[in-house]
Order: C-alpha cells, then sequence, then structure tokens
C-alpha cells in the first residue's frame, strides 16, 4: 500500500521556469505533474525512452543478419565464394556499421537530453 501523501509543499517559480517545468512533464510522460516533480527532486533525472527506435533497429539489424545467412549458405552449398559475394557481404557489412553508428547518435541525443 502505497504510503498517504499529507504534507504539501509549495514554491514559486517565474513565467519561463513554468514554460520548461510543463515541458518537461508532457515529454516524461508521467500521469500528474505531482508525481513528475516528486521524481524529480528525490531521482534527479527522468528518461523517457521510445523504444520504436530500438526496435526499428533491432528489425534492421535482423534483416542484415538473414542476408548474411543466405549467402553463407549459398558459399558452403558452391563451397566457393564469387566476387559478388564478397561485395554484397561488404555492402552488408557498411550497412551494419551505418546502423550501428545512427544508433548510438540516438542513445546519446536521449541521454543528453535529461529527460
Amino acid at each position: 500500500m502505497q504510503d498517504k501523501k499529507n504534507n504539501q509543499i509549495k514554491f514559486r517559480v517565474t513565467d519561463e521556469e513554468k514554460e520548461i517545468i510543463d515541458a518537461k512533464f508532457l515529454q516524461s510522460g508521467l500521469k500528474s505533474k505531482s508525481q513528475f516533480l516528486r521524481k524529480m527532486v528525490l531521482v534527479g533525472e527522468i528518461y523517457k525512452v521510445d523504444l520504436k527506435e530500438v526496435k526499428e533497429h533491432s528489425a534492421e539489424l535482423g534483416k542484415i543478419g538473414r542476408n548474411v545467412n543466405q549467402l553463407m549458405a549459398k558459399i558452403n552449398t558452391l563451397n566457393i565464394i564469387r566476387t559478388e559475394d564478397i561485395k554484397k557481404i561488404r555492402q552488408l557489412m557498411d550497412e551494419t556499421y551505418k546502423s550501428e553508428k545512427e544508433f548510438i547518435r540516438f542513445i546519446l541525443t536521449i541521454i543528453g537530453k535529461g529527460i
């Protein structure tokens, strides 16, 4: 059972500070401003992570992995590796590198915002 909250704390802020608080509250995804302010005071930071980008990143890496597996199965079946296969593997590796770089940038922006 949650403790009853029977103590009230009041404080004044400027119009600009109120706008900032309101914007951060909306970004937090929390249900009430009281809950938001308690978390900010007691914990210090609130992070809301939209997992949509993480899921998209995971799906993209899954596609690349399937392509590599198909190429490797083809190579194993034929017991030869063709120049076009090597080029395709390099392309897939480049796509993986690009995807990882974008994902890291995304994570760093979340951390930097301190939402």
